[in-house]
C-alpha cells in the first residue's frame, strides 16, 4: 500500500528541516514513503507508525512530526539534534519516545505526560537539566 500522502508530506518536511541528511537520501517525493530505506514503518492504512533516525541529522526537532498523528515509535539515536523537546510531541500517538546520544538540552517538558499510551521513555546521553515530571510516572511494573 503507498503511504498516505500528508505523512508524505511531513516526512519530506522532517527531511529538509534536518538539513536533507544524505542518510535520507530514499526520502523522494515521487516514492511510496513505506518503502523509504530508512527505519520507516507504515500501518495497513499507510501511516506512517514507526520512524528510526540515526547520524547525519542536526538541528532541533522538526516541528512536521506533530502532524504524523498516528506515530507510534519514534527512535533518534547518535545524532546532532539539538534544542529542548518540543511540547507539539503530544500530537503524535507516541507509546515509545527514544532519542539518545543526541544533544538534547533543557528540561522534560510536563506536557509528555499527556501522551495516554507512552510506555517507553529514554533520553539518555542528553544534555537534559532538572528533574523527571512526575506526570511521566504512571506505576505499574518497571
Amino acid at each position: 500500500m503507498d503511504c498516505d500522502s500528508s505523512d508524505r508530506a511531513s516526512l519530506l518536511k522532517i527531511k529538509e528541516q534536518l538539513g536533507n541528511p544524505d542518510e535520507l537520501s530514499s526520502w523522494l517525493p515521487a516514492t511510496n514513503c513505506c518503502s523509504w530505506d530508512s527505519g520507516i514503518i507504515c500501518s495497513d492504512t499507510g501511516h506512517t507508525i514507526q520512524l528510526e533516525a540515526m547520524a547525519g541529522m542536526y538541528g532541533p526537532i522538526p516541528s512536521s512530526f506533530a502532524k504524523l498523528c498516528h506515530l507510534q515509535f519514534l527512535f533518534i539515536s547518535g545524532t546532532s539534534i539539538s534544542g529542548s523537546i518540543p511540547d507539539f510531541l503530544v500530537k503524535t500517538n507516541l507509546s515509545a519516545l527514544s532519542i539518545t546520544n543526541s544533544k538534547l538540552n533543557g528540561s522534560i517538558p510536563e506536557s509528555l505526560s499527556l501522551l495516554p499510551n507512552l510506555r517507553v521513555l529514554d533520553l539518555s546521553g542528553n544534555m537534559l537539566t532538572g528533574s523527571i515530571p512526575p506526570g511521566l510516572f504512571r506505576g505499574g511494573p518497571v
